[in-house]
This record gives structure tokens, sequence and C-alpha cells, in this order.
């Protein structure tokens, strides 16, 4: 413990609190579980809590997605053992009815047919490999938690638990784009025009039968949420935004300032709002002739529209001071 000297005696300092930035960010938009939480992210977490404790900035895009491909390919054998549980009949499921001829599917008895088709949309069989990929990551994010926690918790306690996490969340998001002001509007026109364009990418050709993805996809962003810093998704975001600003020359002298807690979680939002919004376009076809690609017009729209709306004053955002 460090010393300091008074006289002939030398007595011990007083600890110095800590908070790391990330977290004093956080907790300025209320107490919230993830507020607690995202102070230990650790050193080696690109963008952690930790490197903004030393004031560091946050490590880029990138190289985020890189050391999360890397910890995800190490540990890919272990991984694959543990989720061959569930993994393994989803891909049973791929490979009968895409391998099953038309005529025979055409011809089943009705009940069995719409047996078919349900397996079929549960198991996103109809999604191209994109959309299989991103099925099958959101799918080991979200329902296979939730079943092992209602395993484990039983359906009262584990239902309590998913709820308030969250409706804290949601109180998070308000609160993010009510300290954006005027600037919210744009995080929530660019960012739900990308989620509506990944969602394309995704279901194809906007068929109801490829939307089961989209939807998990975009609660898994919500369900990140809940973990603040700790998860690799809110550190992607949270990367992406900072060379986003970089980009723009935005922050001091240029550079990239560390994005506020405000973007970050206006912009999961908004995204996963996009890509669960996009059933509206499963179900209506705007338009007749370019209906496999309305995901890309109306985002683009909405891109096009964040880009020239005019300001009328500054982003409320929360700059994270230097320790």
């Amino acid at each position: 413990m460090p010393t300091q000297d008074s006289g002939s005696a030398a007595r011990p300092l007083p600890p110095r609190p800590i908070l790391p930035a990330a977290g004093q960010a956080i907790a300025g938009l209320g107490q919230l579980e993830i507020v607690d939480r995202a102070h230990k992210a650790t050193a080696e977490a690109p963008g952690g809590a930790a490197e903004q404790a030393k004031g560091q900035e946050p490590e880029g895009f990138l190289r985020t997605l890189l050391a999360m491909a890397k910890d995800n390919i190490t540990g890919l054998p272990r991984q694959a053992a543990a989720k061959a549980v569930w993994l393994v009949p989803v891909a049973l499921s791929w490979v009968v009815i895409a391998s099953t001829p038309g005529h025979v599917l055409y011809n089943m008895p009705a009940v069995l047919a719409s047996l078919v088709s349900l397996v079929g949309w549960l198991t996103a069989t109809y999604n191209g490999v994109i959309g299989k990929a991103i099925y099958a990551i959101a799918l080991g994010n979200t329902v296979v938690p939730l079943v092992k926690q209602l395993r484990e918790q039983g359906v009262g306690a584990a239902i309590s638990d998913r709820t308030g996490k969250y409706t804290r969340a949601l109180g998070l998001v308000k609160q993010a784009y009510a300290n954006l002001g005027d600037g919210a509007i744009r995080i929530l026109l660019a960012s739900g025009g990308l989620g509506l364009m990944l969602a394309n990418v995704i279901n194809r050709n906007n068929s109801p039968d490829k939307y089961l993805a989209s939807l998990l996809a975009g609660l898994m962003l919500y369900t990140a949420m809940t973990e603040g810093l700790r998860n690799p998704i809110v550190r992607l975001f949270r990367a992406g935004w900072r060379d986003l600003r970089k980009l723009t020359g935005q922050g001091s002298g240029g550079g990239a300032a560390a994005p506020g807690v405000n973007q970050v979680y206006a912009a999961m939002a908004a995204m996963a709002g996009g890509l669960a919004g996009s059933l509206i376009i499963c179900y209506v076809k705007f338009t007749r002739e370019y209906y496999d690609y309305t995901g890309y017009i109306i985002g683009g729209v909405m891109i096009a529209a964040s880009l020239v709306l005019p300001a009328k004053g500054k982003l409320n955002v929360r700059r994270t001071p230097e320790t």
C-alpha cells in the first residue's frame, strides 16, 4: 500500500475510490444492474471499462471484431460440444426439409404439411446461409440461455428476472434518447434504417417464413444491453461508433472522443427495432416490383434522411472524464 511521509512516521494513504468512466457514464442514466456490472470489465476486453479507467480510448471496430472472432475460434470445439444438444436437431431439420422434393411436401396431408412448415419456420430452414448463421448465433444467445435459466431457477423466478432486466434496459433507452435531445432522431433514423437493411439480408426476400431470424437478432441486441460493457456486442457497437466519430472528425482535435453510453444504447435499440419491425415489410407489399428489396429501399431512405436532417441543437453527450 502506498505511503506518504509525515514527520518521522509513515501513514498509509486512504484507499482511492475507483469508478471507471463507463460505469460513471451509465450511472448518470439511472441506477441499473448493468451499471454495477459494467465497471467489472477486464482490461483484456477491447473497449472495456478498465481501459477507460486508464484514460485510454476504446479499441477500434476492426480490432474488437478480430478479438471476438479469435476468442470464438479458440473456443469452437468446446462450444460445439456444449451446443450440440440443440444445434444438431436444428441442422438436421435444415438438411431433411431442404432435401425433401417439392412435390412430396405439396402432396402431404394438411396437418403434416403445416407441421413441417412450422418446424421450418422455427429453425430458419428457409433462410439463406447468412440468415441461418445469424439465427444460430441469436438462438444461442437468447432462447437457449432462457431455457437453461428456466430449468435452474424455475419458471416464476426466471421470468421475473428477465422481465426486470428488460424493463430496466427499456428505461435506460428512454433516458438515453431524452439525453440526446435533438440529435436522437438522427440516430433513430440511421440505426433503424441499418436494422431494416440487415433484416433484408437475413430474410433474403422479405418472406414471413424467414422472419424469425430477424426477430431473434433484434432480441439478441436488446438482451446484450442488459449486460452493459461486459457484453461483446455492446463493446462492438461502442467501437464502431468510436470509428465513425473518428472518420467524421468529431471529438477534440479531430480525434475520436470515447462515445457516450447515450449514443451506443440509442443506436442498439433503434437497430433492434428495425430488425423486429421488418415484420411489417414481410406482410405489407409496399412495392410489388421491388418487394424483395423493400428493406434496402426503406432503410436507405431513412439513412439518407438522417444525413440531411438539419440539427437544431447540439447533442447532450455525456463525456467520460479522464482519471
